[in-house]
């Protein structure tokens, strides 16, 4: 398959090659029950991913049977990446400063919270969450928690107030 793993949020186009494939428009991905389009030669099927967490394997519905025809786990599994925070630009500072989290997967985070607190992102990428610090006292820490729609808090982070 192709790509082998995809965000949590699914809705990505994912191709299975092989041959003799023209009759099969169904393809089980852990419980679920997608439909495929099959290309005119029978070398390819298209689906979109839905949602999901970890990985789940995918199995070709026999169209003439309509059971489940088990395929080679390791060729035939997608991963579902959750978004990875792992840094704060800057660590520490002040109040309403900007501030990056980096990352993977970034793009699917659904919220950020500063100490419990709401905060909307200015900018989300792939890679980046932008948004401004909220206004703290000099000496405290605060904890930023970034959170996806699929799997909840995803990483936690700490930003100290030095002034």
């Amino acid at each position: 398959i192709s790509p082998k793993n995809g965000n949590e949020k699914g809705n990505k186009s994912v191709v299975i090659h092989g041959s003799n494939l023209q009759g099969v428009v169904q393809v089980k991905m852990g419980a679920s029950t997608l439909t495929s389009t099959p290309s005119p030669a029978g070398t390819s099927l298209t689906l979109q991913v839905p949602q999901g967490t970890g990985s789940a394997e995918l199995q070709l519905i026999d169209p003439v049977t309509g059971t489940p025809q088990t395929a080679n786990p390791t060729i035939d599994t997608f991963t579902f990446n959750p978004p990875n925070p792992t840094k704060l630009t800057p660590a520490s500072g002040g109040s309403n400063q900007a501030i990056t989290i980096s990352g993977t997967s970034l793009a699917q985070v659904t919220s950020v919270t500063w100490d419990g607190t709401p905060v909307t992102p200015t900018k989300t990428t792939a890679t980046t969450v932008t948004l401004k610090s909220l206004t703290e006292t000099v000496g405290t820490t605060a904890t930023v928690t970034v959170t996806n729609g699929v799997s909840g808090d995803v990483g936690t982070l700490s930003y100290h107030y030095t002034k």
